[in-house]
């Protein structure tokens, strides 16, 4: 649903009583894209090295590569098991599968933060020493749009 509209969120939301939103696999593959690159660049340097480098340049390559295949299992495993990684319903705003804040409880929707891929949007709890929960790109490609679309949401339930 992320790659979706808002118009397309809100009826979805009629129909099922929920949206669920899963990882994206396109921004799944410019991350790990970007970290596999890095990996790469790292074992392509090696040769090009001095001796004393050599040993450097082969631990940083073997950190690089332990994370570029830890990081594609992980997400590889979320995309497959489509994981939800926020689900909006009539009672309020879920992230994973365990933390929960009712729209009673949300405060406000923050402004949106962040660029270049990583923007994110805060959802802030009324109680002050409460967590907030921030949504990013992994989930919603338009952020400005669902932190609109999370606005109307809000309103709604507060004039009912």
């Amino acid at each position: 649903m992320g790659e979706k509209s808002q118009v397309e969120w809100s009826a979805e939301l009629r129909e099922n009583g929920r949206v669920v939103f899963t990882t994206r696999p396109s921004w799944v593959l410019k991350v790990l894209g970007v970290v596999w690159l890095l990996v790469i660049a790292q074992v392509l340097r090696i040769p090009h090295s001095s001796p004393t480098e050599d040993k450097f340049r082969l631990v940083f390559a073997g950190l690089f590569l332990v994370l570029a295949v830890g990081s594609s299992a992980w997400y590889g495993w979320r995309i497959l098991q489509r994981y939800p990684v926020m689900t909006v319903d009539q009672d309020g705003i879920r992230t994973g599968h365990d933390r929960f804040l009712p729209w009673a409880q949300v405060g406000t929707i923050g402004f949106v933060r962040g660029g270049l891929g990583q923007k994110r949007v805060p959802i802030v709890p009324k109680d002050e020493w409460a967590k907030e929960i921030s949504v990013d790109q992994s989930a919603v490609k338009d952020i400005p749009a669902f932190a609109r679309w999370l606005e109307g949401q809000l309103a709604e339930r507060r004039a009912s």
